[in-house]
């Protein structure tokens, strides 16, 4: 047997050290080693991911995304370097709901994402601001006639935009003569 013998050492933090190496009749040899810092492979770990938000829209039908970054719980073995949000804080969102991802980097560029919404409430009402005029209509032979649409002449706005207007009766109910009320009805996305 030569009597060789090795060692590993970890945990050296970067740097050059001498490696001295004797043997067993005393005689010895040295080198100079350089350690360098090892790569990074291991990704933040999200212990809790940003809570759901929700907000009213203003009159524009808009809420603004706050900044969700600082309500992440998350760790890695060398530190988080940082943490972004998509879309970005102070966006300026729609009604609806939003997916946000946020993403947690540390300084080898290893990463990890998680999700949340953010819910924007429309809860304004339809405003109809002109209804439709009265209409007087000549029956026909059989003294019956049918109403007409009376939606498309109804004037309305909503911060977030009228998408259906009915009516009722609805156009083409067939009337006799007299005084026939018609309600005409709009409302938003959100069902407003």
């Amino acid at each position: 047997s030569t009597g060789d013998t090795t060692e590993d050492l970890s945990g050296l933090a970067a740097g050059t050290y001498t490696v001295t190496v004797l043997d067993s009749l005393g005689a010895s040899g040295g080198a100079s080693v350089t350690v360098t810092a090892g790569v990074d492979t291991q990704a933040p770990v999200i212990d809790d991911c940003a809570p759901e938000l929700k907000a009213n829209s203003n009159t524009s039908c808009l809420a603004t995304l706050p900044d969700l970054t600082a309500s992440l719980t998350v760790s890695d073995n060398c530190g988080v370097v940082s943490v972004t949000q998509s879309p970005a804080p102070s966006t300026q969102l729609l009604a609806g709901v939003h997916v946000v991802t946020l993403t947690a980097a540390d300084a080898a560029g290893n990463t990890a994402s998680c999700t949340t919404t953010f819910t924007v409430h429309d809860f304004r009402v339809p405003t109809i601001s002109a209804c439709a005029p009265a209409q007087t209509l000549s029956v026909g032979p059989t003294g019956t006639v049918a109403l007409p649409d009376f939606t498309a002449s109804a004037t309305a706005t909503d911060n977030c935009g009228v998408t259906t207007r009915t009516q009722s009766p609805a156009a083409g109910t067939v009337v006799g003569l007299g005084v026939t009320s018609v309600t005409v009805t709009v409302a938003d996305a959100a069902g407003n």
